[in-house]
């Protein structure tokens, strides 16, 4: 009974590399080429997702630093819309989507299920104080930069230009197709150990 549950996990493994293979994460939004480190803050940053009718599962964000390396802390909550508390009250925010897991390995991640429309407006805040890479001149202009000197301080926009340096990863959302081909190995695996059960 053993070996057939083995067999059984490691096809259920196969199925699963496969469905990853599929889906694998590329980004989807970023701003680059910072100029240099913004003082200790809380931040935030709005973004806006590309105008290619397809939604995308998000996958992680990374603030960059100047030379483009991720950097972070805490954790990162994604919003439907603007936030002008403070970086306490965050977890209670209107509009809250979901909070990533801590910062590791060079993203904020996301796991699954966090769905980003097309040509839809997203915000990020830190749950940390830290630096984040800077651009100017408004070199993304599909968002804003939020800033909060303590935690009980509310976030402010910045409308000189600014914005954080980042970068949102996501992966496409399988056509119905895909979906349907997994369904069917899931099948085949099933009935093949359902099979070798009742020989056994």
């Amino acid at each position: 009974m053993k070996s057939h549950l083995k067999s059984l996990a490691g096809f259920l493994s196969a199925i699963l590399a496969f469905y990853a293979g599929s889906v694998s994460a590329q980004t989807l939004v970023q701003n680059n080429n910072a100029f240099a480190y913004s003082t200790v803050l809380f931040t935030g940053q709005s973004f806006l997702t590309p105008d290619d009718g397809t939604p995308d599962l998000m996958t992680g964000f990374t603030w960059l630093d100047m030379s483009n390396a991720p950097m972070g802390s805490g954790s990162l909550y994604l919003l439907n819309q603007e936030y002008l508390g403070a970086p306490s009250g965050i977890t209670s925010a209107s509009g809250l989507l979901a909070t990533s897991s801590a910062y590791s390995s060079g993203s904020y991640s996301f796991g699954s299920g966090v769905v980003l429309a097309p040509n839809t407006y997203y915000w990020v805040y830190n749950s940390t104080s830290q630096q984040i890479g800077n651009t100017i001149g408004n070199a993304y202009a599909n968002g804003f930069y939020y800033s909060s000197s303590a935690s009980g301080t509310n976030y402010t926009m910045n409308i000189g230009g600014t914005d954080a340096t980042f970068a949102v990863t996501a992966s496409a959302i399988p056509e119905p197709s895909t979906y349907a081909a997994l369904a069917g190995l899931a099948a085949l695996g099933l009935a093949a150990w359902r099979r070798r059960c009742r020989r056994a």
